[in-house]
């Protein structure tokens, strides 16, 4: 697994949302500051990581540009859909309806699948906590 060939698919999704500053939002390096990082391990096996102030907080592995891509471009639609839920807020709606619903639609645009995989994750969220209008 090449750097050139995840950072030319991180580009391919990152036009899709047009970022322009793409490169911020993906880093090969250990920031520490809340942020995803990419680590190649043994040439084939991806790891995404999270870490803030030397303590790893998450760590996710796979074999696909495809699976690493959906990880990275799901945190960034998530605060992408945040922002437009915060400037489009209905008073009595749950806030999360807006949010995932513009979550589904951006994930829609850049891979159809990512949209069925987020779906299967706000079930079980819902199923858990559903929304509370009013």
């Amino acid at each position: 697994m090449e750097i050139a060939e995840i950072e030319a698919a991180f580009q391919k999704y990152a036009s899709k949302l047009g970022l322009k500053e793409a490169d911020e939002y993906l880093s090969f390096d250990r920031l520490d500051d809340g942020s995803p990082h990419v680590e190649i391990v043994n040439d084939k096996e991806l790891h995404y990581v999270v870490t803030e102030r030397g303590n790893e907080l998450e760590r996710r592995k796979t074999d696909s540009v495809d699976q690493l891509m959906y990880w990275l471009f799901s945190g960034i639609v998530f605060s992408i859909a945040l922002d437009y839920e915060l400037n489009n807020r209905h008073p009595t709606n749950d806030f999360r309806r807006l949010l995932f619903a513009k979550e589904f639609e951006l994930l829609e645009t850049l891979n159809p699948q990512w949209r069925v995989y987020k779906e299967k994750e706000i079930v079980d969220i819902l199923q858990k906590n559903p929304y509370k209008d009013g």
